[in-house]
């Protein structure tokens, strides 16, 4: 009888200890937290250094980023808007949502910089590379995008980073480090009017058949100067009014001396006295 209480007791002490173990955990649970070590690091150029301590390094990157290239463009509400959305539902998308843009903007100053040559894509690591190289990327600009990279990467495909304050203060230098981007001073180039008929004679008699003319309006570096230009394309049918393209050319296709009528005037102007196939692509297929 005595070994049968002895049995009981063990029996239940062991049935209970778990079910106690479980009540002292969500008792103490803030306690215990904060007694765990907290593993949070990121590894940024080759050393792994704490997480507060890297956002502070690209807090500090951007700064400077900003002080190489004064003048700030006005924000892209829509892109504001929708990481402000994926914040409110979940900062890790919002973080997914601004390294898209990041690559985005990259994407396409490579491309309107005129280095994309009829490819159908390069990668981001190979258009930093040579842009970094032609120095059309700033160098503090350029360590900013490589820390917000590793930041990305421990943020939404690591396990360390549990703190949503840590993320939306990335989030915050992040959006910065766009307008950055988009402050880099760069030609733009953007169609005015397409499938103007070409001739190549002075009266306008004899038409050009293999190619159509392309107005381009070209926005200068700085924002201020505005030109219209008139370029050959074999694209016939393809471009359209007010899309941003990128600067690619086909030189192996050359017209001499070409002429056509102003599409508002009806004047006759000369178009070029030599020039290659224009090709760009609308930045937006990029």
């Amino acid at each position: 009888m005595f070994r049968l209480i002895i049995d009981f007791i063990t029996a239940l002490s062991k049935l209970l200890w778990p079910i106690l173990a479980f009540v002292i955990f969500f008792t103490l649970k803030k306690q215990i937290i904060k007694l765990l070590p907290r593993v949070k690091r990121v590894k940024i150029a080759g050393q792994e250094i704490e997480l507060d301590e890297a956002i502070d390094k690209f807090q500090e990157s951007v700064k400077k980023s900003t002080d190489e290239i004064p003048e700030q463009p006005t924000s892209d509400e829509k892109e504001e808007q929708a990481v402000i959305r994926s914040v409110a539902q979940d900062p890790q998308m919002g973080m997914v949502i601004l390294a898209r843009e990041i690559e985005k903007e990259i994407r396409n100053l490579y491309a309107t910089m005129g280095m994309l040559n009829e490819r159908n894509y390069v990668g981001l690591r190979q258009a930093l590379e040579v842009m970094i190289q032609k120095s059309y990327i700033p160098k503090h600009t350029a360590a900013s995008l490589e820390i917000f990279q590793n930041l990305r990467n421990a943020i939404v495909h690591g396990k360390e980073v549990k703190d949503e304050k840590e993320v939306i203060r990335v989030l915050d230098i992040g959006m910065t480090l766009l307008q950055t981007l988009r402050a880099i001073p760069h030609e733009t180039n953007i169609v005015y009017h397409a499938e103007i008929d070409l001739f190549s004679d002075v009266k306008c008699t004899i038409p050009v058949n293999d190619a159509k003319g392309l107005i381009l309006l070209t926005i200068s570096p700085g924002g201020v100067e505005e030109n219209y230009r008139i370029y050959p394309t074999t694209k016939i049918g393809y471009y359209k009014k007010g899309k941003q393209v990128s600067w690619e050319w086909d030189l192996k296709k050359v017209w001499l001396e070409t002429w056509y009528k102003d599409p508002k005037t009806k004047e006759i102007k000369q178009a070029w006295n030599s020039s290659g196939n224009f090709i760009g692509r609308h930045v937006e297929e990029l």
